[in-house]
């Protein structure tokens, strides 16, 4: 599959547009795979709310309430017992963290689809760097309308680029991160996604 990705100069000039050969297993979007990993991403820790201690847990209890036979009552061998006020719970809340996890083959290969759907659909651009020499808003508004097409724009870098967002981070429209924070709910949603070149060429790599 082969797939043309614009291309800009860091001014917002159209330049050349990219052309990327991309292998069969990208290209192809499996639906569940990516709805499990957006699942997954969203509900990654269950927490559960208070604990409550079974019969074993709670401190007496250690010999029997009253003999076996004779008094006209129950039988019970412990007063901790949920049957007794002040026994242990049964079935209550044990307090644990259950975390999802995805395989890393899987999260990546959902993740690689993903961005492949972006650039097949023409939602995904690729602009030669985000450092704007004059590091006044005014300037990179400029560059968001030509780069963006009037949509919100969700711009990533990389980490040695990071400090070149500044310019960018007053505007209501653009949301500039490192690449590290592109998530699935993002590329599920998002209208428009801008990645420096530096981040094309790693994801280029991931894709040959």
């Amino acid at each position: 599959m082969k797939i043309s990705i614009p291309f800009y100069s860091n001014s917002g000039e159209s330049r050349e547009a990219i052309s990327l050969n991309v292998a069969e297993k990208f290209s192809i979007l499996n639906t569940k795979l990516v709805s499990q990993a957006l699942y997954i991403e969203q509900n990654r820790v269950q927490i559960k709310a208070g604990l409550a201690k079974t019969k074993g847990e709670i401190s007496g209890g250690g010999r029997k309430p009253h003999k076996q036979k004779g008094t006209g009552r129950a039988r019970a061998g412990s007063n901790r017992s949920p049957l007794w006020r002040g026994g242990g719970v049964t079935f209550g809340p044990t307090g644990i963290n259950k975390v999802l996890v995805l395989p890393k083959k899987m999260k990546d290969l959902a993740f690689l689809q993903l961005i492949v759907a972006k650039m097949a659909g023409k939602e995904l651009a690729v602009i030669e760097n985000v450092k704007i020499e004059s590091a006044k808003t005014k300037d990179a508004n400029i560059i968001a309308s030509k780069v963006g097409e009037g949509k919100k724009i969700e711009m990533y870098v990389s980490k040695e680029e990071v400090n070149d967002c500044l310019a960018w981070r007053n505007l209501a429209q653009v949301s500039c991160n490192t690449q590290d924070k592109i998530s699935f709910a993002v590329l599920s949603s998002s209208k428009k996604l801008v990645i420096s070149e530096e981040v094309y060429k790693q994801i280029q790599a991931k894709l040959s």
